[in-house]
């Protein structure tokens, strides 16, 4: 192995919409859950028609233990990481964040419509 290290290459356009691809991914259920909601607690969205659709949701929500996992390696693609440090640290810094989001909006939704878990 060599000592040099690699340039730093600037992130193109194409590598930004990568990355925001891969955030939408990631965070579009759980923040479409979270919106939700809000909108069934404020009285904006009606109860009766988006609690039928409860089981919908919870099919969505397990989806999510796919998409989020997916969306975090696109962003690393976009963000042209390389190397297995590099991957951990993406893996290490995103999981949490989209296991925190799924949960929360899992947990709002649910007591929103009367389902708590």
């Amino acid at each position: 192995m060599s000592t040099e290290s690699r340039p730093i290459r600037p992130l193109l356009p194409s590598g930004w919409r990568g990355v925001l691809l891969g955030a939408v991914v990631a965070l579009g259920l759980p923040l479409i859950f979270w919106v939700t909601a809000l909108l069934v607690t404020a009285d904006i969205a009606p109860y009766e028609p988006v609690h039928a659709l409860f089981d919908a949701f919870s099919f969505l929500a397990l989806l999510e233990i796919a998409l989020g996992p997916l969306g975090i390696v696109m962003i690393g693609a976009g963000a042209r990481v390389h190397g297995l440090g590099a991957w951990i640290a993406v893996m290490a810094g995103g999981l949490p964040v989209v296991f925190f989001a799924w949960i929360a909006s899992v947990l709002m939704l649910s007591g929103a419509l009367g389902n708590p878990f």
